[in-house]
């Protein structure tokens, strides 16, 4: 098998046991990888006809990091490797890690999703869960950007991060201080939107204690 066709959905590289040599790293022809997917759900069942871009990437956060969450880019290693969640709002996005894989440990190799359906993790609080301070609901088509959290490497347990790193909200057009600041720099907040809603939500839906997943259409330009 080549090494082009190593890495599919729900596995990385190393797997959960080998030993990863993360002052040397191995492999490194994997990173960068593009690869199209078809659309399948986490049974890996056809979800829909459509295709799935994604990019063979290392986790070179320091942590092990989880399935279905928002990622950045490492400084000069932009579509190879990425050193954490997201934590900022609205910041850069570099993709969601593979939502069929359990864990990703650190120095490893898993797929990030660019565009396409895709399942990401839901809010973690009902505070978090939308921008505007008058609206608990995603619906279908809202656009979605990173959320604010404490750190990018947060210690990690079960299937749930510790606070709302990696995580999604949606942008509303409620006169708060979180649109205020998008219709200031409308043109850096567009270029940073993960993508839009495919599956409705209401608060009650917040994800504090389970790997429940939702599905949204990323909206990163393809890969090649």
């Amino acid at each position: 098998m080549s090494d082009a066709s190593i890495i599919v959905p729900g596995a990385t590289y190393f797997g959960p046991s080998n030993t990863i040599d993360t002052t040397n790293y191995q492999k490194t022809s994997l990173e960068g990888q593009p690869h199209i997917l078809p659309d399948q759900d986490l049974s890996f069942v056809l979800r829909s006809g459509r295709k799935v871009h994604a990019v063979a990437a290392r986790n070179v956060s320091g942590i092990t990091m989880m399935g279905g969450y928002a990622v950045t880019w490492k400084a000069g290693f932009r579509f190879r490797r990425f050193d954490g969640y997201n934590r900022l709002t609205g910041a850069q996005v570099a993709g969601i890690i593979d939502p069929h894989v359990t864990a990703v440990r650190n120095g490893d190799i898993c797929l990030v999703y660019l565009h396409g359906p895709c399942l990401v993790k839901r809010p973690r609080t009902t505070a978090k869960f939308n921008v505007a301070t008058d609206s608990d609901v995603w619906a279908v088509g809202d656009i979605l950007y990173s959320i604010t959290s404490a750190a990018s490497t947060a210690v990690t347990t079960g299937a749930t991060t510790s606070a709302d790193e990696g995580r999604l909200w949606v942008w509303s057009s409620s006169a708060d201080a979180m649109t205020s600041t998008f219709t200031a720099a409308g043109t850096v907040y567009g270029m940073h939107k993960v993508g839009r809603v495919m599956s409705a939500l209401t608060a009650s839906n917040t994800d504090n204690t389970t790997g429940t997943k939702v599905l949204v259409d990323l909206e990163f330009l393809p890969y090649e």
